[in-house]
């Protein structure tokens, strides 16, 4: 969305914006260059030519069919080593008619969803995936306001964490260049990667329904290539054999670099499960290289793939014993629980035996959240019927290699429980059902729908040209 009719005035503390007489409402556009993270930051007046330009409007003055001002040339959204040409923030606003201002901004064009920029893919469902941590993340979710009053000494297990907290060099990815380091992606990658010392091959479900969903949302060779990724990703596994114990995790050279970008790419269709879109800028946003599954992955940085047996060797001497004291028929990779629907689908990341283990590869480990306790809390009360019979919960850091346990008891204790496990799974139950149907049925037996603070459309748009994919 592309506004005007605003002054810019600089002030001592920063950059302010004066509007015009008679100019409608809204931000103007501004230029913005790189910091030495990689960021954006908006250094003043826009002049052309501009590198990097944001445009940003507030939603409830303009009309979303009719943008005041397109750009004269969008640009393409493609996938580039130096990371996604264009990133689109989705709006969550709501249209004084209703419905999301996202959704009124799409037209229908030749029996396809597209954005008013022709060059863009956005792709979505009018439904998506909710996972718990999406739920605790929403302040104002009933289930986050349970958890925060029966589960509020967070402080307590942060305590006990940082007294353990090893003292060792933080592994972080090294990007070449101004590349930028997609950590959601990477996060995704480490964890896929990892499930492969522990249970017998198979491919994340997050993953395959990714696949069905990109066919569905209008990209068959997305849909095609995903099929072949899988097919290869398990034949792969059961070739190479990383779950065989006694085996070293770190497979041959070429084998690991196969299944490291396997594995990343295989994060790009979880992306796709999860947030219901393709987003621009994606390699499965466009034609994929004809469905060929060695041009997909050409797309995979380098980072990545050395970060990922970075990850592999940490975790070898981290968990090596975990994995040759348990057997594969104890392991579950993505479990799901009795509760899991109540929440619209919450899976964990790994199962050993009778220990929950939620894999971490952030960037700074020694801060832990409270949303990832409550986290790994909350997949503990959504085991209604105690199917797991989990007797320990731990988080594995991946970037110092290293595994932080608790009995559930003693985690459950530090967050100030008052009541037995039995029964803080029984008022869960009782909150999630509640928390659901309270955003089905009104009061009076209606439709309702949760209304959250709005939001602003955001589109940068990077007019400069990028590398070629290896």
């Amino acid at each position: 969305m592309w506004c005007h009719g605003h002054d810019h005035a600089r002030s001592r503390g920063g950059c302010r914006l004066r509007q015009r007489a008679g100019g409608p409402r809204g931000l103007g556009l501004r230029r913005l260059r790189r910091g030495r993270s990689g960021s954006r930051m908006a250094v003043g007046r826009l002049r052309p030519p501009a590198s990097w330009v944001v445009a940003v409007g507030i939603l409830s003055a303009i009309d979303p069919g009719k943008p005041s001002r397109p750009p004269p040339d969008p640009p393409a959204y493609a996938w580039t080593q130096r990371g996604p040409r264009a990133v689109a923030g989705r709006a969550t606003a709501r249209s004084p008619s209703g419905g999301s201002m996202a959704d009124r901004m799409c037209q229908k064009t030749q029996g396809s969803t597209s954005m008013v920029q022709p060059d863009c893919r956005w792709r979505r469902l009018s439904s998506k995936f909710v996972s718990l941590t999406s739920v605790i993340a929403d302040d104002d979710h009933p289930l986050t306001r349970w958890l925060a009053a029966h589960l509020r000494r967070t402080a307590a297990v942060r305590a006990s964490y940082a007294s353990a907290f090893p003292v060792r060099r933080v592994q972080r990815p090294v990007a070449a260049g101004r590349t930028v380091v997609r950590w959601d992606l990477l996060g995704v990658a480490v964890d896929f990667r990892l499930r492969c010392a522990f249970v017998a091959p198979q491919p994340p479900p997050s993953a395959v329904a990714g696949v069905a969903l990109a066919g569905a949302l209008g990209e068959p060779e997305s849909r095609r290539v995903g099929e072949a990724l899988v097919d290869e990703y398990v034949e792969h596994l059961r070739t190479c054999g990383p779950y065989v114990r006694g085996r070293r995790w770190l497979l041959e050279r070429e084998v690991e670099a196969r299944l490291d970008r396997m594995c990343f790419a295989l994060a790009w269709f979880d992306r796709v499960f999860r947030d219901g879109a393709i987003a621009p800028g994606s390699p499965l946003a466009g034609s994929v290289g004809g469905g060929d599954l060695d041009a997909l992955l050409a797309y995979v940085p380098d980072y990545a793939v050395m970060d990922l047996q970075v990850q592999v060797k940490l975790a070898e001497r981290a968990l090596g014993w975990l994995r040759d004291a348990a057997d594969v028929s104890v392991c579950r990779a993505a479990p799901t629980f009795a509760g899991s629907g109540d929440v619209g689908g919450a899976d964990a990341d790994l199962v050993v035996d009778r220990r929950l283990v939620e894999i971490k590869s952030t960037s700074r480990p020694e801060m832990l959240k409270d949303s990832a306790i409550w986290q790994l809390a909350g997949y503990v009360l959504l085991d209604y019927d105690d199917e797991y019979r989990f007797d320990e919960v731990a988080f594995y850091m991946s970037r110092v290699g290293w595994l932080a346990t608790w009995g559930v008891d003693e985690f459950f204790g530090l967050l100030g429980a008052r009541s037995s496990l039995h029964q803080l799974r029984d008022e869960f139950a009782q909150q999630c059902a509640a928390a659901g149907s309270a955003s089905i049925t009104g009061v009076d037996g209606h439709g309702v729908r949760r209304h959250r603070r709005p939001k602003v459309n955001l589109v940068v748009a990077d007019r400069q040209e990028g590398a070629e994919p290896k």
